[in-house]
């Protein structure tokens, strides 16, 4: 009978995990909660979200099962909702994206609700970045993201972050800047559509805001496009009772109108003939004033 593997803390068990992944040649990288934990504030939620390539579920799920952790597939389990339930309140982790796959590892102690690791589908959190690697970064890709053993990471610090997690196996985080950038963009895709997962962006922008101060316009221009750059200001200038105000929200709106028209539209090659999707790549850019243009042209 395989026995769940049992972690004494939550980074020794996502390290763990990002491992098994690895050691099966399975792409990956820390999501969420945990991952901001490492540059901002540890909450100790009891939660590992990872994410990896949309046809790597069934693999992933394999080598973490062959691992010994248990996939849960109970139909009534709370994680199959968004909402994990009015009895959490307004608890930051009240709300999140349902999984491809998640695994309820036993608690360290004996005692308690135990840890969770989810796997989530990377194109569903971050479709706007490259694809997912194995290994250590190379130097373009510190540009992104970074690992869990980095020194350069915030030490860890008493109702803040949880520093670096050396002598544990390191796993793939993106970088403070990155997770903010993809939390705008989430913001862009759920502001008027699904107002729980809307909150829990908002809510770790907001953290990401409150624990950069007093210097939380350190992300700049060469970390964000200038509108996401009005964005990020916003946030940083907003109400904190209901962070982000309305001409914020106004603004995130106007980006999702943007990305349903480009995708309406036919993809265009610089002579003006009409390209097949798979044929063609484009890029969108934005200016200050919230103007937005795009560029299509064929690959290869």
């Amino acid at each position: 009978m395989t026995t769940q593997p049992r972690y004494p803390e939550i980074k020794a068990a996502a390290a763990a995990v990002g491992n098994t992944l690895s050691s099966a040649k399975i792409p990956n990288m820390l999501w969420s909660w945990t991952a901001l934990a490492l540059f901002i504030v540890d909450h100790g939620f009891p939660e590992i979200e990872f994410l990896i390539q949309d046809n790597e579920v069934p693999q992933a799920t394999g080598a973490l099962t062959k691992a010994g952790y248990k996939n849960c597939t109970d139909p009534s389990c709370s994680e199959l909702q968004e909402d994990r339930g009015a009895h959490l309140g307004d608890a930051l982790n009240r709300f999140h994206p349902v999984a491809a796959a998640h695994f309820h590892l036993p608690p360290p102690n004996g005692q308690g609700s135990g840890y969770l690791v989810s796997l989530l589908k990377k194109n569903d959190i971050i479709p706007h970045l490259p694809d997912l690697k194995l290994g250590l970064p190379k130097q373009k890709e510190y540009e992104l993201l970074t690992l869990s053993i980095d020194p350069r990471l915030p030490p860890r610090a008493e109702g803040g972050a949880s520093g670096p997690w050396y002598d544990l196996p390191f796993v793939r985080v993106p970088q403070d800047y990155t997770l903010a950038q993809a939390l705008l963009l989430l913001r862009c895709r759920h502001v008027d559509t699904n107002p729980g997962l809307d909150g829990l962006w908002r809510d770790m922008l907001w953290e990401i805001r409150r624990f950069k101060q007093p210097h939380p316009f350190e992300f700049g221009e060469k970390h964000f496009s200038p509108l996401l750059g009005q964005l990020w200001g916003d946030l940083v200038q907003g109400n904190p009772n209901y962070p982000p105000d309305v001409d914020l929200q106004h603004k995130l709106r106007g980006v999702e109108l943007v990305r349903e028209a480009r995708d309406r539209m036919p993809r265009m090659s610089p002579d003006g003939k009409v390209l097949k999707a798979k044929k063609a790549a484009e890029h969108v850019y934005m200016t200050g004033d919230g103007r937005s243009g795009k560029v299509y042209y064929a690959k290869g």
